[in-house]
């Protein structure tokens, strides 16, 4: 099965949960949350620039 491309229910909960103090998403978190919710990293990328959430702390450059 492959991994789901959009970002709904619990997975966008723990997204929300997961914002530090100044409201981004750190990079660390993004791919532990795909990874546990069978989801892609782009799904959780698309899902932070649909609802205007930076996502910080990226050693890869994933996300700029």
């Amino acid at each position: 099965m492959s991994p789901q491309t959009t970002v709904t229910g619990q997975a966008d909960a723990r997204l929300r949960e997961s914002l530090d103090a100044k409201g981004k998403l750190p990079c660390p978190v993004a791919w532990k949350v795909a990874s546990e919710f069978d989801l892609t990293v782009r799904a959780v990328g698309d899902w932070a620039n649909e609802n205007g959430i930076r996502i910080g702390s990226c050693a890869l450059g994933c996300f700029e």
